[in-house]
């Protein structure tokens, strides 16, 4: 168990077990929002330290603690993606059940979307590449092209700008 990320905590790794294998406990959702904030590797999030399915019932706890302590949204955008990939992937298999509202792809998110990744396309662009010009995660990219993401008008319009493209917005 590396315990690297906990360099501004006094905690010790027996105390650190007894966290996060209590998904009830206060610490755990303080801990785990912690811990996402400070590494990218699922591997070693789900291998050493929490189970992947009470990460998934707890998301919605932890991602708001996240939010709370004002980590980097890219982190955030990147800990929902991989949430969204286990969710599908545990609903196929039945292993798990979320009675909350779940991330919908709403229709005019999914068309400015699917606009978006075709403009990008267009262009000879990744993800990547565009997410760099934008300053944001890849996985933000990811999520607005795929529909998840209810991108600002602001956000928007710096993806026009880095496409080089006219933003129309058109009530009809």
């Amino acid at each position: 168990m590396e315990t690297k990320w906990l360099w501004d905590r006094k905690v010790s790794r027996k105390e650190l077990r007894k966290i996060f294998s209590d998904p009830e406990s206060k610490r755990f959702i303080e801990y785990t929002a912690l811990l996402l904030s400070r590494t990218n590797d699922p591997k070693l999030v789900f291998f050493d330290y929490i189970d992947s399915i009470e990460f998934c019932k707890k998301w919605s706890r932890i991602k708001k603690q996240m939010k709370k302590n004002n980590w980097s949204d890219s982190r955030t955008v990147y800990w929902q993606t991989i949430y969204e990939r286990l969710v599908e992937k545990y609903k196929k298999d039945n292993k798990l059940i979320i009675r909350s509202k779940q991330v919908s792809k709403a229709k005019l998110c999914r068309s400015i979307g699917e606009q978006i990744k075709q403009k990008r396309r267009m262009q000879n662009l990744s993800q990547l590449q565009l997410a760099k010009k934008l300053d944001v995660s890849q996985q933000m990219v990811s999520s607005i092209e795929n529909g998840y993401g209810n991108p600002s008008i602001q956000t928007l319009e710096r993806i026009a700008d880095a496409l080089k493209l006219n933003l129309i917005i058109e009530f009809r």
